[in-house]
């Protein structure tokens, strides 16, 4: 409690930034769009747009690391800038 915006979206971002490594390495990529209410939005880029794992990817790897270091966090969703 307590932290500002500005320090959850800079773990947030960090936490990324841990976690791309290893999307990269399935030829995916991961990147920041927004915080708001509690809510992450990414995007899901490559091969993670496509890919029928990306789910799974997201709320049991992505979503779970995010929600564990950061409480204020209660989801993580990806959005589709392109349509």
């Amino acid at each position: 409690m307590g932290q500002s915006i500005e320090s959850v979206e800079a773990r947030v971002r960090a936490i990324l930034e841990e976690l791309r490594p290893f999307v990269q390495k399935d030829d995916g990529d991961i990147s920041f769009v927004g915080i708001h209410n509690g809510i992450v939005d990414i995007r899901m880029i490559g091969e993670c747009e496509t890919c029928p794992n990306s789910e799974a990817t997201l709320k049991r790897g992505i979503e779970k690391v995010i929600k564990e270091q950061v409480p204020s966090i209660h989801e993580v969703r990806a959005i589709n800038l392109n349509h």
